[in-house]
């Protein structure tokens, strides 16, 4: 299955289909270095979470007022569930490795924190 990556999404727009739903937002800003790279990041992620979650990129220059807290600045990875902020991770390390890694175990606390497994909702975390 080909991901569906979710592009510069104005996060209210998201809004009608986020109710019962995981999604993984990625906030950059995109005249920093290294946004060329958080993008790529975001679709080798895709490729194993949906359609279980929905993953969107948002900019920072599209972020409402009223999301600015839930959303926070920009870099960051931030899953949402029923609406619900559930995990976020702050910065990356700018290394495949590294940020993979800390995006699985990141997914995967949050997840049991919520009662779920990968196994259960079909989805992998080895991006």
């Amino acid at each position: 299955m080909n991901a569906t990556l979710v592009s510069d999404v104005c996060f209210d727009e998201l809004g009608h289909v986020v109710r019962g739903r995981f999604v993984l937002l990625l906030v950059y800003d995109e005249r920093m270095a290294g946004s060329d790279y958080l993008l790529r990041l975001a679709e080798r992620v895709a490729r194993r979470l949906e359609p279980t979650f929905i993953v969107a990129t948002v900019k920072r220059s599209c972020i409402d007022e009223r999301y600015r807290a839930l959303l926070g600045n920009p870099p960051r990875m931030v899953m949402l569930y029923n609406g619900s902020k559930v995990w976020e991770q702050v910065g990356f390390f700018y290394s495949s490795v590294a940020d993979t890694k800390a995006l699985a175990r990141g997914i995967l606390y949050a997840l049991r924190r919520l009662s779920f497994t990968p196994s259960q909702l079909g989805i992998r975390l080895d991006f």
